[in-house]
């Protein structure tokens, strides 16, 4: 019922005084079609997305195609940079890690596209596989750090445990 007064109440904000059911619909349905927007990703590989665009025409017919194209190497170092600010890094080993990381997927790009002229087979290397390197990234540094720790815990229970054993020796002789 809230919602019905909201729309009634942008209806006759708009002017309108006919409150036939038939005319507020009209109204509601307009006002959607004029202020919904909607984003659909795919990925132009494989037989799907023609299938769709055969099943679906209005997804050519009525909206806008935006290709994304590859990210150049300076943009991927500026995202890996970003990204690695928000990683507990030394700052010293940041900005190498960040042009490392711009590097690899910036090559691995050309590799894709040489291996398309070459072998005639296509291999998509996307920003989102960037983001996923990056997010492997800091997943591995977490565990390792985590394996690292347990491994510092039982060097410093087993020292403790020589510690004490040489100073049971100690008061022994």
């Amino acid at each position: 019922m809230r919602d019905e007064g909201i729309i009634m109440k942008k209806y006759k904000e708009a002017g309108f005084t006919n409150e036939a059911p038939d005319a507020v619909s009209e109204f509601f349905f307009n006002r959607v079609k004029d202020n919904m927007h909607l984003s659909i990703c795919m990925s132009p590989v494989g037989e799907s997305f023609r299938s769709y665009c055969r099943q679906y025409p209005a997804l050519i017919n009525n909206t806008t195609i935006d290709w994304f194209m590859p990210w150049p190497e300076e943009a991927l170092i500026e995202v890996a940079t970003k990204f690695l600010n928000s990683i507990d890094l030394p700052d010293e080993r940041r900005k190498g890690l960040a042009a490392l990381c711009g590097y690899t997927h910036y090559t691995t790009q050309l590799a894709a596209e040489r291996m398309e002229k070459e072998l005639k087979r296509i291999f998509y290397v996307t920003p989102t596989n960037f983001v996923e390197l990056l997010k492997g990234f800091d997943k591995i540094l977490a565990a390792k750090r985590k394996e690292v720790g347990v491994q510092i815990d039982k060097l410093r229970n087993g020292l403790g445990r020589l510690e004490d054993a040489r100073e049971g020796v100690r008061v022994m002789t």
